[in-house]
C-alpha cells in the first residue's frame, strides 16, 4: 500500500512465503494456523487469499472468454478475400 507524500511512507506489507501459505492452505490448515506459522496478523492472510481468490476468477473470466471468441471464429465463415 503507497500513502503520504514522503517516498516509503505506508503500511509495509506483511513479508511471509506466499507459495508457503497456499500450500498450507491446500493441506487444510485455518488462516490462524497460517498467520500464527508465519507471525502475521489473522487479516494479513485474510487479504492475501481475498486477493488470490479475485486473481484466479479474473483468469478463470479470461480463459472463458478466450475459449468463447476461439469458438465464434470457429464458427463464422471466412470472407472472401477481393482482388
Amino acid at each position: 500500500m503507497k500513502g503520504g507524500a514522503r517516498p516509503g511512507s505506508g503500511r509495509k506489507p506483511a513479508n511471509f512465503d506466499y507459495n508457503r501459505a497456499r500450500k498450507l492452505k491446500q493441506e487444510g490448515f485455518t488462516y490462524v494456523e497460517i498467520a500464527n506459522r508465519f507471525g502475521v496478523t489473522l487479516g494479513a492472510i485474510q487479504w492475501f487469499f481475498k486477493k488470490e481468490n479475485k486473481r484466479n476468477q479474473l483468469e478463470r473470466m479470461e480463459s472463458v472468454r478466450e475459449s468463447d471468441r476461439r469458438s465464434v471464429e470457429a464458427t463464422q465463415p471466412k470472407a472472401k478475400e477481393i482482388n
